[in-house]
């Protein structure tokens, strides 16, 4: 089936978002532990789905407040999060 330009793109961005090869997989994991969808997160923390996305992608970039927000949110509380962002990989190898 053929689609137009516009529709390819947003195929593609959404395969490319979500690939869970270039996200934290602790993370992801934490996050979806709680059953709760990514787009609800974002939308319940007041984000978009991109900066969510950044987040998952490299925790280290979360602030204290989003963190705290995020525990909030997921029900997860602050320190489950800040334990899986200790883990995050700082150094690149």
């Amino acid at each position: 089936m053929w689609l137009g330009n516009d529709q390819e793109k947003r195929r593609e961005i959404g395969n490319w978002r979500e690939n869970k090869n270039d996200t934290y997989e602790p993370l992801d994991e934490l996050l979806e532990s709680t059953g709760l969808k990514y787009n609800y997160i974002a939308e319940k923390m007041g984000v978009t789905y991109d900066a969510l996305l950044r987040w998952r992608k490299s925790p280290n970039s979360l602030t204290l407040d989003k963190v705290v927000q995020l525990g909030k949110v997921t029900g997860l509380g602050t320190q489950a999060i800040l334990n899986v962002m200790h883990e995050f990989p700082y150094e690149v190898k």
